[in-house]
């Protein structure tokens, strides 16, 4: 991708410049690309592993870009490593133990994660990461069933590989999370595979379980609710006696507040209950709301952000922020290139501009606003433009779906109010 198009390019004394003044905590996010199979689910899309690549990145693209992020590492106040990709536990141990100690004073950091698969790693991974003061461990699990896996051409495992891993782990005092992904084919059978899915997750002790779902199923909604119903799995079951503790930003208490968000924010995460002090204080798993773009949040409360790393990201680039910016990292012939995607006055317009549309009340449920930085290119669907670049689309979740009569009045409202506010 030819982002120059898109956003503005930016050198690497600009991107210091930037972090000088930063007082706030920072969580530094590490890409891994590669990965043994494409995984069909997979919305980030890794880079199908070749050696030659492979070497490349690890031995001289990384070591480079983390050369060059070194006098800035050096004056924040790191809190978090977060090891994601790709498939981070392809890397094999020697280069793990090469890589890692290039990052400054990493031992004294009081979180540092890491992601693996428990049908591609090493075992020896392990004694490189407890080395390094290494904490917390995600196992990406998605499923316990070898046909699921197989159907969205994972490398598959089985339970007894994931027990291998987890029970290694946790002998070494690694806190231990799994991801599940709810697959819905239209057949029944497939929620009961993830109500197994997750009773295998609470005995192998695991101390956190994400639940997401498969982005492109579109009945997702409606094939929840009708396995709650059906007494599938409860609640009840999923809190086992006040063992865990399902959250978004607060505690699970009703099946209709699990829908809402497993089926429109696509995730929640379930926590053992005695961790819950450790992760307020974020302790552990402060990661957490560090892994989204800064265009998604309140950009005052958001946390700052240093990603490391790049190649043929297809869907997501590396991205970094902190209260004034957002900039993507990309590798370009295998020299890091950086571009400002938005700047401190983007937010405020952002801010001012729904204090606006505020005043026609709350919108229907199935409508979703999009925001993105103008300043080069304005697709065809948008509704407002401001001089600053911010640009404002909305519409249905489901652009094929046929809008009720409350979509259409309030489209109505909203084209009519920003056309008198527009600039265009």
């Amino acid at each position: 991708m030819d982002y120059s198009k898109i956003h503005t390019p930016i050198s690497f004394d600009t991107v210091k410049g930037y972090w000088k003044n930063n007082k706030d905590d920072v969580y530094v996010y590490v890409h891994n690309p590669f990965c043994p199979s494409i995984c069909n689910y997979c919305f980030y899309k890794g880079t199908l592993f070749d050696k030659e690549a492979y070497d490349k990145y690890y031995d001289e693209y990384l070591p480079n870009v983390i050369s060059q992020y070194k006098p800035i590492l050096e004056e924040q106040n790191i809190v978090s490593y977060f090891f994601g990709g790709g498939t981070p536990s392809l890397v094999d141990p020697d280069r793990l133990r090469k890589i890692l100690s290039l990052f400054p004073d990493m031992s004294n950091v009081r979180e540092k994660i890491f992601e693996i698969h428990p049908g591609s790693y090493d075992i020896e991974q392990l004694d490189v990461l407890e080395e390094f003061g290494f904490n917390t461990l995600i196992v990406g699990v998605q499923t316990f069933n070898k046909e699921l896996l197989k159907r969205q051409n994972r490398v598959v495992h089985d339970y007894e590989d994931v027990k291998k891993i987890v029970r290694a782990a946790q002998s070494k005092g690694f806190l231990v999370g799994i991801d599940l992904i709810v697959f819905l084919s239209g057949e029944i059978d497939d929620i009961y595979i993830f109500a197994g899915d997750i009773t295998k997750c609470f005995k192998l002790d695991a101390d956190e379980v994400s639940i997401q779902t498969d982005f492109k199923n579109k009945e997702i909604s409606a094939y929840l609710d009708k396995a709650l119903v059906n007494g599938v799995f409860n609640l009840g079951e999923i809190k086992q006696q006040g063992k865990y503790k399902a959250v978004v930003d607060h505690d699970v208490k009703s099946r209709d507040f699990f829908l809402e968000h497993i089926s429109k924010m696509k995730a929640i995460r379930i926590f053992k209950s005695s961790i819950m002090d450790k992760m307020r204080s974020e302790e552990f798993f402060g990661f957490r709301g560090s892994l989204d773009e800064l265009s998604r949040r309140d950009y005052e409360n958001k946390k700052r952000v240093i990603g490391i790393g790049s190649y043929k990201n297809a869907c997501k680039s590396t991205f970094s922020f902190n209260d004034r910016f957002e900039y993507i990292e990309s590798n370009e012939n295998w020299e890091p290139k950086f571009y400002m995607v938005y700047e401190k006055d983007f937010f405020r317009d952002v801010h001012e501009l729904f204090d606006k549309i505020k005043v026609l009340g709350e919108p229907p449920p199935t409508i979703v606003f999009n925001i993105y930085n103008g300043q080069k290119i304005k697709r065809e669907n948008t509704l407002y433009r401001h001089p600053t670049g911010l640009c404002l689309e909305a519409g249905l979740y489901e652009p094929e779906d046929e809008p009720c009569d409350k979509d259409k009045e309030y489209m109505q409202k909203l084209e009519e109010l920003l056309e008198s506010e527009s600039s265009d």
